[in-house]
């Protein structure tokens, strides 16, 4: 999946980025402690199909998995997305529900 969908962690900005339809979609990000807070999730005017953004949210989480975070989203279109997919949950700090 990464292949199709290459993640560039902006860590100046602090924002993961990658490209659809030669437009940009972020995901903003703050670090504290062992846990990741996604604050804000910005697509392009062509917006991506669901699928898609769900997609890229699970090739994020494994990147963010392989450096042993946890995962709190703070921006509502990902919490709803984490809602949806039970399997996204394993992600969340102990005690966090959404």
């Amino acid at each position: 999946m990464l292949e199709e969908r290459p993640i560039l962690d902006n860590e100046f900005l602090r924002q993961f980025e990658c490209t659809y339809q030669e437009q940009m979609v972020v995901v903003e990000y703050a670090l504290q402690e062992k846990k990741i807070f996604l604050t804000k999730l910005i697509l392009p005017a062509a917006a991506p199909q669901d699928d898609w953004i769900t997609e890229l949210i699970a090739d994020l989480l494994n990147i963010i998995e392989e450096r042993r975070l946890r995962v709190v989203p703070t921006c509502s279109e990902l919490k709803i997305l984490f809602k949806k997919n039970k399997k996204f949950q394993r992600m969340l700090p102990v005690g966090i529900r959404l």
